[in-house]
């Protein structure tokens, strides 16, 4: 194990410099999340943080039988080489870093990187401080490749980020792989100018076992703190299939949320929250109900507590194995804990129908345990009314 370090400094003008920046990131960010008076932030002035300094560093250390000896006390394996420079003065805080990881576990297997290279470069300038807009005097530029990352049971093959922060607007470009099977493409921006964070995503593509989806425009969402999260456009997009989400999540009142679909193929939406194994048959599984949502649309108002939902449905032909059943369409109200399907199913063929109407008393599913008695007390009223409905086939 090598280390070196030179330069003008002291070591206490080194940590009041390195401490009153990080103070100053973690205070941004819980005022930007929590802006409550009565929290306690970091007291920064208890950091001298305008002492000059310059300090050149480099550690590297190789896997070794005694480095092992050493290390392992304390729950973690290091090979690699860190090195870089920081400098302080009265106007500006500077920091740049170069990380080469060939192997670094902690608890065995809870934290493992294989092959990370890292540059990272943080610019605090003290002279461009606004008390209405602190981050934007920061500016970070960063970027990380590595080919294996694990945290616990999460493991990734091989991971590509790129961040870039300055004037208060973070852009991110990220990019990773599980097997050869899922893997990940996002390009993000988030906007921390004013009050609100304003999250926007540009380009999504996942890819999960033998599906992909990609988004179906531009993402907004808009965080307001303490207040709600606004959800201006929020699409998906996978074959013909399409799902878009907008409305306003409250974190103080009544929310609005609005999700419409169409052409949503029921064998590949139940494909992709069951994927097949390969490595135990070799077989996908196929879901017996095979057919398309064409039209999907529902509509949530109210608390947790008071939830109302309004579902509307319609699908194209539906079969069962190979059997043709025929369509559906449905419109679904929950409301005071009171479920009130309208289904009319039609047979292939429109050679009958069967319609489903009533009132159902059903439990809050957005409550943990509902133990409302006026679920319990109130009899179920449902009504089936068949013309010519075929149930043989």
């Amino acid at each position: 194990m090598d280390v070196n370090a030179n330069g003008i400094f002291s070591l206490s003008a080194l940590i009041d410099a390195i401490l009153y920046n990080i103070s100053m990131v973690s205070n941004i960010v819980e005022k930007k999340l929590n802006p409550d008076s009565s929290i306690n932030y970091a007291d920064l002035s208890r950091y001298n943080h305008t002492g000059n300094l310059s300090i050149n560093y480099k550690f590297v250390t190789k896997d070794s039988a005694e480095l092992r000896k050493l290390s392992s006390p304390f729950g973690f394996i290091f090979n690699g080489e860190i090195n870089g420079n920081v400098s302080n003065s009265s106007d500006r805080f500077n920091s740049k870093s170069v990380m080469d990881i060939k192997n670094f576990r902690y608890q065995d297997t809870s934290i493992v990187f294989n092959n990370l290279q890292s540059n990272i470069a943080i610019t605090n300038n003290y002279v461009n401080q606004i008390n209405s807009d602190p981050l934007s005097s920061f500016k970070i530029n960063m970027d990380v490749n590595a080919d294996k990352i694990r945290f616990s049971s999460y493991k990734l093959d091989s991971v590509n980020a790129l961040l870039s922060l300055s004037e208060a607007i973070a852009n991110f470009k990220v990019r990773g792989k599980m097997d050869s099977l899922k893997y990940l493409r996002l390009v993000s921006d988030i906007d921390m100018r004013g009050n609100d964070i304003v999250m926007n995503v540009d380009s999504l593509y996942a890819k999960y076992n033998t599906y992909e989806v990609i988004n179906n425009n531009r993402w907004t969402v808009i965080y307001i703190p303490q207040n709600e999260v606004k959800i201006n456009q929020l699409g998906l997009k996978s074959g013909k299939m399409v799902l878009n989400v907008d409305g306003i999540y409250s974190l103080t009142g009544s929310s609005d949320i609005n999700i419409k679909g169409e052409n949503l193929n029921i064998g590949e939406i139940y494909g992709m929250i069951q994927p097949f194994d390969t490595t135990e048959t070799g077989e996908k599984t196929i879901f017996p109900v095979q057919g398309e949502f064409q039209n999907f649309s529902a509509n949530l108002t109210g608390t947790p507590e008071k939830a109302n939902i309004i579902l509307d449905v319609k699908t194209n032909l539906l079969k069962y194995d190979t059997m043709s059943v025929g369509t559906i369409v449905a419109n679904v109200q929950y409301k005071d804990r009171i479920l009130s399907p309208d289904i009319m199913i039609t047979n292939n063929g429109n050679k009958g129908n069967l319609k489903i109407t009533g009132n159902i008393p059903f439990e809050n599913i957005f409550i943990k345990k509902d133990t409302t008695a006026a679920v319990a007390d109130r009899l179920s009223d449902l009504h089936l009314e068949a013309n010519n409905f075929q149930i043989q086939y």
